[in-house]
């Protein structure tokens, strides 16, 4: 009967009987504790991916812009690689920067005009899903800063879709509501913004952008909380008959007008173009929050040996130890996974020191 709560799981009518007579069971799965997702294409509609640990494409972390211009997309597609050919313009590679791992910077002058020629976001009547882990590092040049917008024209009456940082309440950018997806009307020539979240100047959010075209909705998540829903994005079932002309990382996406620059980090990008269902947007935002999350060490002391445990992430974490600080080496002993936590068992024969690294 396929996924009738919502969660993931598959539901299953099973029955039997003659004449007017027979019963018939539906079971109900359960979520499984041990489900993670560690490659967002296996969800259906990946148009996009941007991944700053990993800027080449190579699904090896680390590396440097392709030929030093370009970001390369590992979506499904893996046709709508972002670009900067002008120097002074190109964001830059922060070495380490999030728990180990490469994010890139944008400095209040830098974008990257995304391939557009097979990116559908905007021409459907059903929506999308856009995903960030970004923060802004200080106020913007003009307006708005953003983050990824999408256009259909040249004009800045043009753009349509997209995630950005505001100064809601005119206190600056670092507080309540502060956060926002935005874009004009489908179907009319009128800007829509909707703040919401919790900016901080000093961390990262997993953001969580819904356009829902079928029921003219915006919804929008900070690290897997709802923080604000907004009807009226356009009349329901509408849509664009324009192909997206322009899709921008760190600027305003219309052709002619360059403003409304990005300062700050953008870890993670990935775009949907669809609406996902709430245990899909889960699974998401648990990828990219075991990714980019600072991990944290569990000790339980057991006779004469401690387990210890860590969540589990698309990059795994080493176990490193030391018995004096100085000189940390890999864990002898062998690493095993139960539900989503890596476990180590190690002897307590003498006092000693562990830390998780990044490779």
């Amino acid at each position: 009967l396929g996924d009738l709560k919502g969660d993931g799981t598959q539901c299953v009518a099973v029955g039997g009987g003659a004449g007017s007579t027979g019963e018939i069971y539906i079971l109900f799965t359960e979520p499984s504790s041990e489900l993670l997702l560690t490659d967002p294409r296996t969800i259906p509609g990946n148009m996009l991916w941007l991944d700053a640990s990993d800027v080449d494409g190579d699904f090896v972390t680390g590396g440097s812009f392709i030929g030093g211009t370009q970001w390369k997309d590992k979506s499904s597609a893996a046709n709508a690689n972002a670009n900067q050919t002008t120097a002074g313009n190109l964001p830059s590679i922060n070495v380490n920067n999030l728990n180990g791992l490469n994010v890139v910077t944008f400095d209040g002058n830098d974008y990257m005009d995304v391939d557009s020629t097979a990116f559908g976001m905007l021409r459907n009547t059903t929506g999308a899903t856009i995903f960030a882990v970004a923060r802004p590092t200080s106020e913007p040049s003009q307006g708005g800063s953003r983050v990824f917008m999408v256009s259909t024209g040249a004009g800045s009456a043009s753009s349509r879709a997209g995630f950005n940082f505001f100064d809601a309440f005119g206190t600056g950018i670092g507080g309540a509501g502060d956060a926002g997806l935005a874009g004009r009307r489908l179907d009319a020539d009128t800007y829509q913004r909707m703040n919401g979240g919790d900016v901080n100047l000093t961390d990262y959010s997993v953001w969580s952008g819904e356009f829902d075209y079928t029921h003219a909705e915006l919804s929008l998540y900070q690290d897997g909380e709802l923080t604000s829903t907004e009807t009226g994005f356009q009349t329901p079932g509408n849509t664009s008959d324009t192909d997206s002309l322009n899709i921008r990382l760190g600027a305003d996406a219309s052709v002619d007008h360059l403003r409304g620059f990005f300062t700050g980090d953008l870890a993670e990008l990935i775009v949907y173009d669809r609406v996902l269902t709430d245990s899909e947007r889960q699974f998401v935002e648990q990828y990219l929050a075991s990714k980019w999350g600072p991990p944290e060490i569990d000790i339980e002391e057991v006779g004469g040996s401690v387990t210890l445990s860590w969540p589990v992430s698309p990059v795994p974490w080493r176990l490193m130890e030391s018995p004096d600080l100085d000189g940390f080496t890999d864990s002898p002993e062998e690493t095993f996974q139960e539900d989503n936590l890596l476990k180590v068992t190690e002897p307590t024969e003498q006092r000693m020191f562990y830390r998780l690294t990044r490779p």
